[in-house]
C-alpha cells in the first residue's frame, strides 16, 4: 500500500510540543499514513509510554544524519510530512501544521 510518512522530530527543549505533534500524528489513519518518531541521540524517550504503540517506527538519530539533512534542529519538535512519491508534502512546527496539511489534501 502507498502511504505518506508522517515523522516526527522530537525536540529536546519543549516537550509540550512535542507531545501535541505526536497527538495530531496518532490519529492519522493507518491506512493512508505511516508514522515514525525520530529522537536525537541525547535523547532517552524511545522507549517512553509518550510513543510506545503510537508508531509504525522509532529510531534514534545517533549521528544526527535525520536531523541535519532536513535541516531541522534537535532542540525543537517538529514533523515533517512525506507524501507516496517521496516529495516533502509540508514542514511543521505545531499540531495545527499537521493538521492543516491533512486538510488540505483529504
Amino acid at each position: 500500500t502507498i502511504k505518506h510518512t508522517a515523522l516526527i522530530f522530537d525536540g529536546r527543549s519543549d516537550k509540550g510540543v512535542t507531545n501535541s505533534l505526536i497527538q495530531a500524528v496518532e490519529v492519522l489513519p493507518t491506512e493512508t499514513f505511516q508514522k515514525v518518531y525520530i529522537f536525537p541521540s541525547a535523547s532517552s524517550r524511545e522507549f517512553d509510554t509518550d510513543v510506545q504503540g503510537k508508531a509504525d517506527y522509532v529510531v534514534k538519530d545517533e549521528k544526527g544524519y535525520a536531523f541535519k539533512h532536513f535541516g531541522l534542529s534537535e532542540q525543537e519538535a517538529s514533523a515533517v510530512i512525506v507524501r507516496p512519491d517521496a516529495m516533502i508534502g509540508a514542514f511543521a512546527l505545531t499540531d495545527a501544521g499537521v493538521k492543516n496539511y491533512v486538510s488540505s489534501v483529504f
